[in-house]
């Protein structure tokens, strides 16, 4: 299924282990059946984080899936989404140390992939 987030995250400011909303983008339909509607609400949790640092590195996270809830019902999930800032290899190849490269940012709407985990009777 396809998610996107609520808000924007930053490796900035997210801490590993904080929660943050997805929404479902589009339905996920089995058999003609619509099994998780859109705009159903989904966990994520922040798994990995590196904030920027000299010498042109980029900072980047991971968020893990834990979750959907569609029509009361509960399924968990798995997959794991990867950002990166982009590097600063300008700033590197020069040797300069005070040149960092930057933030890793998701913003609402950009498209991550989940699955549920087990095979779940609706």
């Amino acid at each position: 299924m396809s998610l996107t987030p609520l808000e924007e995250l930053s490796s900035k400011r997210i801490r590993e282990g904080e929660r943050y909303q997805f929404i479902v983008v589009s339905d996920v339909v089995d058999n003609g059946v619509v099994v998780i509607p859109r705009g159903s609400s989904a966990t994520g949790v922040v798994t990995m984080k590196t904030g920027r640092a000299v010498g042109g590195k980029s900072g980047k996270f991971d968020i893990t899936f834990e979750s959907v809830t569609a029509n009361g019902v509960t399924f968990p999930l798995s997959g794991v989404y990867h950002q990166e800032g982009k590097g600063n290899t300008l700033g590197a190849l020069f040797g300069s140390i005070i040149i960092s490269g930057h933030s890793a940012v998701m913003q609402p709407g950009q498209i991550a992939t989940a699955f549920t985990k087990t095979r779940t009777a609706y």
